[in-house]
């Protein structure tokens, strides 16, 4: 189905499913994530796959994973005097193209993500699940590393904009 069981060779930790891609509706901004009144999520399972493999050799593997996701066009209004605001019942196709690879020398697994987005008003997300039960996670935040606390503060609960679990971060988390 286009994700990936990875296993840790040096402790036998499993993870599953990854590579999952999730999209929903967004009539936010850059800064804050707001969904429509009627929304819908699409996920990536069952969606068209492709997986080819572009580099076999004794130092590196890289393998392309490619992915058709089709998704509601753009955002509408129902009737002006109406607030309810659904994603469109016409679709539009996301692809979606993993190149991902293995090498000889690095514990590490790298995934050079390339998407042809033909949507609008919508948020998509790469689900990555760890099963870490932590309280507290480091972050890359420009020119500096944070550490943060995985709830969201109690009192922030009836601001405007109320604090959400996602946050910012520049490349790692």
């Amino acid at each position: 189905d286009g994700t990936l069981q990875i296993t840790d060779k040096r402790t036998g930790q499993c993870y599953t499913n990854q590579l999952t891609y999730e999209d929903n509706g967004e009539i936010g901004d850059g800064w804050w994530h707001c969904a429509p009144t009627c929304d819908s999520k699409v996920l990536s399972g069952g969606c068209p796959t492709v997986i080819s493999v572009s580099c076999d050799s004794p130092a590196k593997c890289t393998f392309t994973i490619e992915k058709r996701m089709f998704v509601p066009r753009r955002i509408e209004r129902v009737h002006e005097m109406n607030p309810d605001i659904r994603r469109s019942t016409e679709y539009a196709e996301i692809t979606l193209k993993a190149d991902v690879s293995i090498t000889k020398s690095s514990p590490m697994i790298r995934v050079a993500l390339t998407v042809d987005n033909q949507a609008t008003d919508h948020r998509l997300r790469l689900i990555i699940p760890t099963g870490i039960t932590e309280d507290r996670y480091v972050a890359s935040e420009t020119f500096c590393t944070v550490e943060r606390k995985v709830s969201i503060k109690k009192e922030s609960e009836m601001w405007r904009e109320a604090g959400s679990h996602e946050k910012a971060m520049t490349s790692f988390a």
